[in-house]
């Protein structure tokens, strides 16, 4: 049985950011995109505590600075090998049950990520994945993964690439036979073309735009993505 305190929402972030670089303290509509994501992860569930971890680059030290001031709690770990990262971050926290969100996607949907994780639990799943990668029909940005923690120590065990090791569920989705994976989506693909996700300054400016001129401003909803597509 998983405690309460047991279940973990991991942010990943990093300051140095090849195509748009200091993107996570950047503001987006007058909020830092680090601070969205906080404030959705928030909104999981009462059950999931959370943590942002960086890597150890000296340039990730302002991500650091950030939370301290905010006082949301952070993790350094390997910058490269984000698989142990995670998986050291997840001892210190004493972590049995992980999500993984990353600190480029500030319209993540937590109801979504609250479903997700209930049904994680109940199938006893290894890994589950709500992600549009895994054909969920919702857009790039707007699902999040779960990881076990013995999935987490498996993946480490392993002689893995180092691309592996940096994209934690590459090797999942790679060989899904490997593992107990469960995953959650939509009866539709209407969504799936979009993106939500932000890698460069062009998408900065779309999502921002998105967000000051919908018609629809409570960006606290979960679905809010939904409202500012054009079917």
């Amino acid at each position: 049985m998983i405690r309460q305190d047991q279940t973990w929402a991991f942010i990943q972030a990093r300051f140095n950011s090849s195509r748009l670089k200091g993107k996570v303290l950047k503001c987006l509509d007058g909020k830092e995109l680090l601070k969205w994501v906080v404030d959705r992860t928030e909104k999981i569930s009462p059950s999931v505590n959370y943590a942002v971890i960086t890597g150890n680059n000296k340039e990730n030290k302002l991500i650091l600075d950030y939370c301290s001031r905010e006082k949301i709690k952070c993790f350094i770990g390997s910058e490269k090998n984000v698989l142990n990262r995670f998986l050291k971050a997840a001892n210190y926290y004493d972590a049995k049950t992980i999500i993984r969100l990353t600190a480029d996607n500030p319209l993540f949907d937590f109801d979504f990520a609250g479903r997700l994780l209930s049904m994680h639990l109940k199938e006893k799943a290894d890994y589950s994945s709500s992600k549009s990668e895994i054909g969920s029909g919702v857009p790039e940005g707007i699902g999040s993964e779960i990881f076990d923690i013995n999935t987490l120590e498996k993946l480490n065990s392993m002689n893995l690439s180092e691309s592996h090791k940096e994209h934690v569920n590459d090797y999942i989705l790679e060989n899904p036979d490997e593992f107990n994976v469960f995953t959650f989506g939509l009866e539709t693909d209407r969504y799936e073309k979009h993106s939500f996700t932000i890698d460069t300054i062009e998408d900065w400016r779309r999502i921002e735009n998105l967000i000051m001129n919908s018609n629809y401003k409570d960006v606290s909803k979960s679905d809010y993505w939904k409202t500012t597509i054009s079917i």
